[in-house]
C-alpha cells in the first residue's frame, strides 16, 4: 500500500509530480492545511488521517507520520513538503529517505519544483515526464553511469564531498542511469534555477 504524508511548512497548492489516486493520506502537524490546499480531502478513496502529536517530543512530525503509515501497512511513501524551507527540516527528510531504503520502503520527497529519490545498486530509465533537469549526489562512494543526457557520466566514482553531478538535463524521452555503491540521491526538477 502507498501512503502520502503531507507535512507542514509553507503552503503549496500544486506539486511537480502526480500523486497516486489510491493511497492512505496522513497529514502531519500543519500538513492538514497543505492537504486541503492540494485537494486531498476525505473524498480520497482511503481517507485522510490527521496525525496528532505533542509539541515537545523526541521525534519529528515526519518520523511519527512515517511510523503511523508503516504500522497501517504502507510499503511505499510520498513525503509532500516544501524542500527549500528550513535547511534542518530538508536535511532530516533526506536522511529519512536513507533510513527508509535500508528498511525496504520505497520513498520520495515531492514539492512544487522537485522530486528526490534514493537509488543504490540498480539501473533505471529516468523518464522526462514532468522533469527536464536532474542531479545525482552520492551518499558516500558510488559509481554512476548516465547516458542520453547533456552531461553523460561514464562510470566515475562520485563522492559525497565532491558533488559535481548536478544540473544535468535529459536530452530525449529518458536518461539511462546505473548506480552501484553507497547510493545516490536523484534530484529531479522542472526548472533550471
Amino acid at each position: 500500500m502507498h501512503a502520502i504524508i503531507v507535512l507542514g511548512g509553507e503552503r503549496m497548492t500544486s506539486l511537480c509530480a502526480p500523486l497516486p489516486e489510491k493511497a492512505l493520506v496522513i497529514a502531519a502537524d500543519r500538513g492538514w492545511d497543505n492537504a486541503l490546499a492540494l485537494g486531498l480531502s476525505p473524498a480520497v478513496p482511503d481517507g485522510v488521517e490527521l496525525h496528532r502529536s505533542p509539541a515537545v517530543k523526541d521525534e519529528t512530525d515526519a518520523q511519527l507520520a512515517i511510523r503511523c503509515a508503516v504500522s497501517r501497512g504502507a510499503d511505499s511513501l510520498t513525503l509532500v513538503g516544501r524542500i527549500a524551507g528550513r535547511a534542518d527540516h530538508t536535511l532530516s527528510l533526506i536522511f529519512l529517505l536513507e533510513s527508509l531504503k535500508k528498511h525496504g520502503i520505497a520513498a520520495e520527497i515531492v514539492d512544487d519544483i522537485n522530486r528526490i529519490r534514493l537509488f543504490s545498486n540498480e539501473a533505471f530509465a529516468l523518464r522526462r515526464a514532468g522533469f527536464k533537469y536532474f542531479g545525482l549526489l552520492s551518499l558516500g562512494r558510488s559509481t554512476v553511469s548516465a547516458s542520453s543526457c547533456k552531461y553523460p557520466l561514464g562510470r566515475p566514482e562520485l563522492v559525497r564531498d565532491n558533488p559535481y553531478a548536478t544540473s544535468n538535463e535529459i536530452t530525449g524521452d529518458a536518461a539511462y542511469i546505473e548506480v552501484s555503491g553507497d547510493g545516490v540521491l536523484l534530484i529531479e526538477s522542472d526548472r533550471l534555477a
